[in-house]
């Protein structure tokens, strides 16, 4: 078993959380007046998603499956 396969079976509820925070931090960055227009490079936009997701994560709970 991969390391990957590892992380994601172990913690499965923690990843599908990330994974919803991170779906809705990429959303405001594709809808937000200036992050959403063509001057900011989507290389930029997907990191500030990522750390917005990073940030906002330990204050969303774990989603219920």
């Amino acid at each position: 078993m991969g390391p990957l396969t590892h992380l994601l079976s172990s913690g499965w509820t923690e990843a599908i959380t990330f994974a919803l925070v991170f779906g809705r931090a990429g959303g405001l960055m594709v809808s937000a007046p200036f992050w959403g227009s063509r001057v900011v490079p989507v290389v930029v936009r997907l990191w500030i998603a990522i750390l917005l997701a990073i940030a906002t994560y330990p204050i969303a709970r774990a989603a219920a499956l």
